[in-house]
């Protein structure tokens, strides 16, 4: 099993409710993997979480409001602490053998330091000192199909 862990996106859905978090994201990482998902091409072995400025470490099915909130430095910080507790509960539950983290530099810092909750044994891929969408896309496509069993 792979964990995808990626940023909230500042092109949100206002759906004028609480929605899951995967239909309210709409950028450009959401878009690729929910049109993998349409086509029937996303691997299964890819467990994602989203790193929400407002809401923290977030499954694709917790509810969420549409909110406008961008992660700075003090931000990332403050939940520094909780996303840290998560995570390590959370592969506490789960066995993984890679990790991407398609997180810019700043939401690094929410996850930060790694040692605390990843298994020496998880490889860990990073896309925070890859610049542009374009190149983080497809570093992203090409983590996503790595190693994967086409069937």
């Amino acid at each position: 099993m792979r964990l995808l862990i990626i940023a909230c996106s500042q092109t949100k859905k206002n759906l004028g409710k609480p929605a899951p978090a995967w239909e309210v994201y709409d950028g450009t990482a959401f878009r690729i993997i929910k049109k993998m998902q349409r086509e029937g091409t996303m691997p299964s072995d890819v467990d994602i979480l989203i790193l929400s400025a407002k809401y923290g470490l977030l499954k694709p099915s917790d509810s969420i409001h549409f909110y406008n909130q961008k992660m700075d430095t003090h931000r990332a910080k403050a939940m520094q602490k909780g996303c840290i507790c998560l995570l390590a509960g959370w592969f506490g539950k789960h066995e993984y053998q890679e990790i991407f983290l398609g997180l810019p530099q700043v939401y690094m810092l929410a996850v930060s330091p790694f040692s605390i909750w990843l298994p020496e044994s998880c490889r860990l891929t990073t896309i925070e000192n890859i610049q542009g969408f374009g190149p983080r896309s497809v570093a992203l496509k090409e983590w996503i199909w790595k190693n994967t069993k086409h069937s």
